[in-house]
């Protein structure tokens, strides 16, 4: 989904309706569908998260948690995000990165804080990946490393080794034998 189906209360009440729809659609296949993140679920609306919102009104998802994203471009606690989506979540994606804001006229741009977000190998951002590492749950078995892009002055290839040896050498994985 993207940013238009969060957009507002209406719009992620569609959104859960056509999730329901597949979910029915899948069960007597014994298919579990799992719905990834991005920043745009982790807003708020009145206080409360997009996402939380969407979950409840869609109680048969289970969640692939993007953990960077559900920063919220640096607006979120990534660990509490975490133990807020814990009992929904099956697979973690970890990036890294930081948000940082980004020139413009006046700093802000549709009322929000125009902010650049710079990816990067896991280990060199503000993620607290040993943390959210630690906060897993159990349920989840896979730590899916995803680089959207690399910042300038990364190449993609380089950024993927440095994030598996940040992994292994932290303890946080195993690797590969």
């Amino acid at each position: 989904y993207g940013p238009d189906d969060f957009k507002d209360l209406d719009a992620i009440k569609r959104t859960a309706d056509n999730t329901n729809s597949l979910l029915a659609a899948f069960k007597p296949a014994g298919i579990t569908l799992f719905q990834h993140n991005h920043y745009w679920e982790f807003e708020r609306i009145d206080g409360r998260l997009k996402y939380e919102i969407y979950r409840d009104l869609c109680p048969g998802v289970k969640l692939e948690l993007d953990c960077f994203w559900s920063t919220n471009k640096g607006t979120e606690d990534a660990v509490k995000m975490l133990d807020i989506f814990a009992d929904d979540t099956i697979l973690i994606h970890m990036k890294d990165g930081v948000c940082r804001q980004q020139a413009s006229v006046d700093g802000v741009k549709d009322g929000l804080l125009d902010m650049k977000i710079d990816l990067m190998p896991l280990g060199t951002g503000d993620l607290p990946i040993p943390d959210l590492v630690g906060k897993a749950p159990a349920s989840v078995k896979t730590i899916i490393v995803e680089l959207d892009y690399v910042a300038e002055g990364y190449e993609m290839w380089d950024a993927i080794e440095r994030s598996y040896q940040f992994m292994t050498s932290s303890g946080l994985t195993e690797g590969n034998t």
